[in-house]
């Protein structure tokens, strides 16, 4: 179990650290992961995202229906909670709170996911793998990219949008644009060739290592934090979200093994988007890299 965490971790921690030392020696301006998250969203990841999607087997959630549900309602319940707490409670900011909120509700499942979940669950966790993958693309990521485009004033000027405007000013985005056409092709069964697979699977190696790099950069310039903040974003992440939903799912009486994998499904820290998200709109940059690197380093010693 221990190794198999640290081999799953161990490219994250090192891209990281990387980034960092690269940072150190000069290599790089601090305006560098603006441009590198540019690529990454605009981009490899919209490029990645549509043939993930696009190649996803639309069989396997209606047959695997209660992976879905309980993946689709923690990750939501959360993330709505999270933004309202942090947007109404803490009086946080409209750009930071949904970033937050995806950075504590949605596990990076499908980064670590493989390496974690398949020697532990040789059966069912492909399928949580699988799901996540297409939750966190088709739900987590358009929602927060959405939500972060309405509250981003530098789009409109200040100007008064209706609503149809500023829904669109959302969906225009390449993530979410990519994700959409991506669920409507693969349900009406227009699949690309799976001989296009190699290429759009290094274009998803590119957008994982770029924004992982991007986060070492970010904290060697910005230096990391130890604040109030990082360490709520932490505790919420390892210890309530997964807690909450392991009590859930007892008290609803599922299998000891869905209860074990859908609970350590969500102590995965998401890695990426997150400080990608805050560095593309400029705010919460030193807060979301500080959080991915103590959540990541207590997963590794623990």
């Amino acid at each position: 179990m221990i190794e198999t965490l640290i081999g799953a971790l161990l490219p994250v921690v090192f891209t990281v650290l990387f980034g960092y030392f690269s940072g150190s020696i000069g290599s790089f301006k601090k305006d560098f992961p603006s441009k590198l998250n540019k690529l990454v969203m605009s981009y490899a990841l919209p490029l990645s995202l549509f043939f993930s999607i696009n190649q996803m087997n639309r069989e396997l959630i209606f047959k695997n229906w209660n992976i879905a549900i309980w993946q689709f309602c923690g990750m939501i319940f959360w993330w709505l909670v999270v933004y309202l707490f942090s947007r109404y409670v803490l009086h946080s900011g409209p750009i930071v709170s949904p970033i937050r909120a995806m950075a504590i509700s949605t596990p990076a499942i499908l980064f670590v996911g493989p390496a974690l979940l398949l020697p532990l669950y040789q059966k069912t966790g492909t399928i949580a793998v699988s799901i996540g993958g297409v939750m966190m693309n088709v739900v987590m990521l358009p929602l927060t990219a959405i939500v972060l485009s309405v509250n981003d004033k530098r789009e409109d000027g200040h100007r008064h949008l209706s609503v149809f405007q500023t829904l669109w000013s959302g969906l225009k985005k390449p993530v979410v644009f990519s994700a959409l056409l991506g669920l409507l092709t693969s349900l009406i069964g227009m699949h690309l060739p799976a001989i296009f697979s190699a290429t759009f699977n290094e274009l998803g190696k590119a957008a994982a290592g770029g924004g992982l790099f991007s986060i070492g950069l970010i904290l060697y310039f910005n230096k990391p934090s130890f604040s109030k903040a990082v360490w709520g974003n932490v505790f919420m992440t390892e210890v309530v979200v997964p807690l909450s939903l392991f009590a859930a799912l007892v008290i609803s009486g599922q299998a000891k093994q869905f209860v074990d994998q859908t609970t350590l499904t969500f102590m995965i820290s998401q890695m990426i988007f997150p400080s990608i998200f805050a560095q593309q709109y400029g705010e919460g940059q030193r807060e979301m890299a500080s959080s991915i690197f103590l959540t990541t380093w207590i997963e590794v010693n623990i």
